[in-house]
Formats: C-alpha cells, structure tokens, sequence
C-alpha cells in the first residue's frame, strides 16, 4: 500500500508499470485526484498478488491530493479483508513556517506574532478538513461485512482525534509488535509517529518495523498479517 504516490505517462517515469512489471502485480487500485501537466499523476496506491472482489473509493480531495480507498481482498476460500489505504490531510507547512519553528523564541515582537498567526492557521485549517476525512473513514468502517485493516498517512499523531477515532476497536501494529518510538516521518519534526498499520481484532500482526531508507519525507512501515 502506498498512500503518496507519483507515476507519470512519460516514459522513464511510468512508475505504476515499473511496478506492475517488477513485482508481478495481479490486482492494482488506483486513486489520483491530481493530474497535472498533462502527464503527472498523484494519488494512493494499493497492489496485491491475491484476489481482489471489490474495489471502492471512499473520499478524495483534488485540491490538496488526498483520498481514501478500500479494497477488499480475498485471502482464502473462507476469509476476505477490506483494506483502507488513507492518505490524510496534510498541514501544508510553507518553508517560511518551517524556518519560524526551528527559530522561534519567546517573545512579543510583531514578527514572532505574524509567525505564529500563519502556522496556527495553517493547523486550524488542517485538523478541521481531517477531522472531516476521518469522520468518512470511520463510518464507512461501520458498514464493511470483513475484517478491516487500516493502513497509511494519518498525518496525525497517536494523541490526535484522527487516530483515536480510527483505531476504535483496532489494534494497533505497532503496539502489537513494534519496538521503540516508531518514529515515521523522515522531516523537520523526526521525532512524529504519523503512518499506521492498524487491524481488526481477527487479525493478527507481528515483526512490525520501520524501515530507516532515507527515500523520502517518510519511513516505510511494515509487518506480518495473518486471519485468526
């Protein structure tokens, strides 16, 4: 599952047939809310060698290039899993905010205070449009007939409405098997667990890590699934 993905209809960047090619792929679900120039496609992405009998978009934000998919995948003859691939509302720091946190001071002066307006902004705006995604998600959940997994960019952390409220009645990988801090996000606040692997109580998970490759602003989590 990739919840931030980039493929293109150039030929050297057509990343989801690299990967189609490459990992022998029987089942792809797409979601691109953002297409630009004409070529550049961005959205999420789940793959699967098992069967796929359902495939659903559950939200999707063009102007910001979020989305939400599920896709119920068959494991056996007796079980099958919907899995929701989610990538959340973003704050959309600009590199002004970014240059003011790593700078700020305690004080009064009207440049701290205009710094402090503009990422306060920014944070409203944010946790009100993922609240509203997450509302979405959860009631969606409500209604799936399978196990569910829960998997993606919260872009939120484990103290958040957004996790709270989706790992209702979930496991969390993490707390099942992982180790340490689980630190997810490779930016300018690394210390932030914001990408989750989260699962029905049917399901069980184990040998969750992160793997530390500097690819890109976030670490790939993984782990092992099974049905009870």
């Amino acid at each position: 599952m990739l919840p931030e993905f980039y493929s293109s209809t150039i030929a050297d960047y057509r990343n989801l047939d690299s990967l189609k090619q490459l990992l022998q792929l029987n089942e792809v679900h797409t979601l691109f809310p953002v297409f630009l120039y004409g070529t550049d496609y961005f959205g999420v992405v789940t793959m699967t060698n098992l069967p796929v009998i359902r495939k659903e978009t559950v939200f999707h934000n063009k102007a910001q290039s979020n989305g939400a998919i599920c896709t119920d995948v068959v494991l056996s003859d007796k079980d099958t899993v919907r899995i929701y691939n989610v990538h959340l509302q973003s704050i959309r720091f600009k590199p002004e905010d970014y240059k003011f946190i790593k700078s700020v001071e305690l004080s009064a002066d009207q440049k701290q205070i205009d710094g402090l307006e503009g990422v306060m902004t920014r944070l409203k705006k944010a946790f009100v449009l993922r609240a509203s995604q997450v509302n979405l998600i959860a009631e969606h959940i409500t209604k799936s007939p399978y196990p569910v997994m829960i998997v993606g960019d919260f872009n939120d952390t484990p103290a958040s409405y957004t996790y709270n409220k989706l790992s209702d009645k979930l496991i969390d990988a993490f707390e099942e098997s992982g180790k340490g801090l689980s630190t997810t996000y490779n930016g300018a606040f690394p210390a932030f667990r914001i990408d989750y692997i989260l699962h029905d109580k049917r399901i069980t998970s184990s040998d969750y890590r992160v793997i530390k490759k500097d690819l890109s602003d976030h670490y790939p989590v993984v782990c092992n699934i099974s049905v009870k």
